[in-house]
């Protein structure tokens, strides 16, 4: 699959030493939880899906670690990035605004203070990946403040993730009445597509 390669081709760039973005082999790894920032061609594929149906044009991406999730968004749409991260991959980030340096930005701080640098952000969102912190009190935080820029689609990875997610399910259940599930996705981990309810 070309675009598989082509991702492949960017991450071998990203990270540097141990750092350094890694795939699982080909297909889906099912329940193996490796070290964070690594993805399996299933998930690369699955992440490219979801972002082909919603088509965003601007995209914030809460949790950037290595860059895994932030390639995807580049390389499979036209999208703006924006990442946060309070400890991600400066060397990724560098890479990527090196590659695509008119579409993606990274900025090292933690989602609690996402507030106050809401003034930078000169467009609208469409679409949020929340990957950050994953205990509920940060889950619940990240989904109110996508709430407060009226963002209309969130992906949540984790969704399954036996550590994570009751934590997570806790936090989309707090928020209800604001976004609805639409989709679950089984790959990996897991990840759960909410929507905006008018």
């Amino acid at each position: 699959m070309e675009e598989i390669e082509l991702y492949k081709k960017f991450s071998k760039n990203m990270g540097y030493g141990n750092d350094r973005l890694r795939i699982w082999g080909e297909g889906n790894y099912g329940n193996i939880e490796g070290s964070g920032g690594e993805v399996s061609v299933a998930q690369v594929i699955g992440m490219r899906d979801v972002i082909k149906e919603i088509n965003p044009k601007n995209i914030l991406e809460i949790g950037f670690n290595r860059g895994a999730s932030s390639l995807c968004w580049l390389l499979f749409s036209q999208a703006n990035v924006i990442s946060i991260d309070i400890d991600g991959s400066l060397s990724s980030g560098e890479y990527l605004k090196n590659c695509f340096w008119h579409r993606f930005t990274f900025y090292r701080i933690n989602s609690l203070f996402l507030p106050s640098i809401f003034s930078l952000f000169n467009r609208k969102f469409d679409f949020a990946f929340i990957d950050g912190e994953h205990d509920t009190m940060h889950v619940r935080n990240d989904i109110l403040q996508c709430l407060h820029l009226n963002i209309k689609y969130l992906l949540l990875d984790d969704y399954n993730n036996t550590a994570h997610s009751k934590h997570i399910k806790e936090a989309i259940k707090t928020f209800s009445h604001n976004y609805k599930i639409i989709k679950e996705i089984e790959i990996c981990q897991g990840q759960a597509l909410l929507e905006l309810v008018n």
